[in-house]
């Protein structure tokens, strides 16, 4: 038994055209055709998303990203831990949240010493250790 009725699942212009073609009078060189482009398009797009799931299973951009989500952090909190990770050279800025030391309000670049009470507070987010801003300028 047909659960769905044909014109559901083709496209209303493949309807019409088999529907006035008998099984006989389709020519088998363009069906065979039509069969193999969608074969090889499906292959093409099950491997193309194999390849996009991949990479994105071992890259180092989304595992940041991935960490950042997890521990819900806000644009400029991502931005800020990308700044940090560029100034101490880290390869990968997922190594912020690994090691507090990077977050060390003493360790701050200059520039950075604006946005002290910010990183002290992303710290204690991120790894419980507490520390108030005048503390940490101050040592």
């Amino acid at each position: 038994m047909n659960m769905f009725p044909i014109n559901a699942a083709l496209p209303w212009v493949a309807v019409a055209v088999f529907a006035r073609l008998q099984p006989e009078q389709i020519p088998a060189g363009w069906l065979g055709a039509i069969i193999a482009v969608a074969v090889v398009s499906g292959m093409a797009y099950w491997h193309a998303a194999r390849l996009r799931r991949k990479r994105r299973q071992y890259s180092h951009d989304y595992l940041f990203a991935d960490l950042c989500a997890l521990h819900r952090l806000n644009r400029p909190s991502r931005n800020l831990l990308k700044q940090l990770a560029r100034y101490h050279n880290l390869g990968h800025p997922a190594r912020m949240f690994l090691e507090p030391v990077w977050l060390d309000p003493q360790r701050l670049p200059q520039a950075l010493h604006a946005r002290a009470e910010e990183i002290v507070k992303l710290r204690a987010e991120l790894f419980g250790i507490g520390q108030t801003p005048a503390e940490a300028l101050d040592a």
